[in-house]
Parts: C-alpha cells; sequence; structure tokens
C-alpha cells in the first residue's frame, strides 16, 4: 500500500526538461536554428508534391521564396523565444503573459491586418471563394461578410499572428503591468523599432502587389520579428537604449 508521501513525491516530481543547451540565450540560438529548418524543410516538401502533382505553370519560381523567408522565420523567432523561460534565461516565456498583454497583441494584429488589406470595411456582399496557388499563397480565402472583407494569403496572416505573439511575450517581460509595459517598451529603442518595422511588412496586401514591394514588406517581416525575438530573449532588464 502507497504512503502519503509516497503520493506527495510523486504530485511533486520535476517534470522531464529538455537538455540545458534548450535554454538560455544560446538555447535560443539552437531552438531558433532548428526550428527554422524544419519548417523551411517540411515547406520545401509541400512545395514539390505540390508542383509534382499539379499541372500549374510557375511563371516566377522565386516567389515560392517568400513564404519560406515568412514561414522560417517566424517558428525561429517563436522556437527562440520560449528558450526564455529555461535555466540562465528571462522567467517570463512567450507562453506565460498576461490577459491584458494578449489583449493589446490581439489588437496589433488587427491593425497589421488592416494596413495590409487582409481585413477592410465597407459595405460589401455575403460570400465566400477559395482559390488555389503556390502553398503558402494560396489556398486564398476571400470572404465578403456584409460590412467586412476579409483576404486571406496565408504566409501573411501566420506571419502576422507570429508578430502578435512576439510582441505580447516583449509586453510580459518588460513589466507586469499595462502602464508599465507600454512605457518600457516604447521607451525602449531596441524595442520600439520592430514595432514599427512590423507595419512596414503590412504595406500593401503582397498578392496583389509588385516583386518590389513584397521584398520590402519581407525584409520588414524578418527585421520586426528577429528583433521582437530578441526583447523576449534578452528579458525586461537589459534594454539597449
Amino acid at each position: 500500500m502507497a504512503t502519503n508521501t509516497d503520493d506527495d513525491a510523486a504530485n511533486t516530481a520535476t517534470p522531464p526538461r529538455l537538455p540545458d543547451r534548450f535554454y538560455g540565450r544560446s538555447g535560443a540560438v539552437y531552438r531558433g536554428s532548428l526550428a527554422g529548418t524544419l519548417v523551411a524543410l517540411a515547406y520545401l516538401v509541400v512545395l514539390a508534391v505540390y508542383l509534382a502533382t499539379t499541372s500549374v505553370d510557375v511563371i516566377d519560381p522565386s516567389r515560392a521564396g517568400y513564404p519560406l523567408v515568412w514561414f522560417s522565420v517566424g517558428a525561429a523567432a517563436l522556437a527562440a523565444a520560449t528558450a526564455a523561460g529555461g535555466r540562465g534565461g528571462n522567467t517570463t516565456a512567450v507562453g506565460d503573459v498576461p490577459r491584458w498583454a494578449v489583449g493589446v497583441a490581439m489588437a496589433y494584429v488587427l491593425l497589421l491586418a488592416g494596413v495590409s488589406g487582409l481585413v477592410s470595411f465597407g459595405t460589401t456582399g455575403v460570400g465566400v471563394s477559395v482559390t488555389g496557388a503556390l502553398p503558402g499563397w494560396g489556398p486564398i480565402v476571400l470572404a465578403d461578410l456584409g460590412v467586412l472583407a476579409v483576404a486571406v494569403v496565408p504566409f501573411q496572416a501566420v506571419g502576422y499572428v507570429v508578430l502578435g505573439v512576439l510582441l505580447a511575450g516583449a509586453l510580459a517581460v518588460r513589466s507586469g503591468s499595462l502602464a508599465a509595459g507600454f512605457v518600457g517598451l516604447f521607451s525602449c529603442a531596441g524595442c520600439l523599432l520592430p514595432v514599427v518595422a512590423a507595419l512596414g511588412s503590412a504595406v500593401g496586401i503582397p498578392l496583389f502587389e509588385g516583386v518590389g514591394s513584397i521584398r520590402l514588406s519581407t525584409v520588414a517581416f524578418v527585421t520586426a520579428t528577429l528583433l521582437l525575438a530578441a526583447v523576449v530573449v534578452r528579458g525586461g532588464g537589459s534594454c539597449r537604449r
């Protein structure tokens, strides 16, 4: 018969953890590199299967590179940010943020969607259409919801959600209160830059813009994503002004 001591020991047992190389700042680089590589390989496999099983003519093969960059960089940044909660890192992980930071991040994602044109307001009809395209660019979902129009380009939508998650983590590590979090984030040059840069990634819907605009959006997204991840990994007390 098990004793109470045995039960208490079982209930308080430390859950298994990854090796130390997965935590702290060096762990952020390790996790990020691993996640980015795996997502890039997965995307290339999906792209290869798509090209092998469809008769679509790819006029500009380089267009496949943009979703590859957005997906792999986004995955790398999220994975790196999760290393902040381990030994030698910051005590606030991306998955452990206050509700106010989540609310701010959601509003930020909606702002990016509005600036980019993924979401727009105005009198429309009612209907949903889905159009196929290269993986990452498609399937493109166009929804008219009466007073709201939504255009979902997968890699762009995923990228903005990644930015929102990272912003929530950045706000959380800057401080534990709403007011202090805003002041802490926006008083830090290294923290403010990615927030502004992310707006640059939302200029125009890539699907309907020229190559130059797509490249500019991609550069802005990569800059914003990596810098926000760096804010989370560095933690609240190491802002460089």
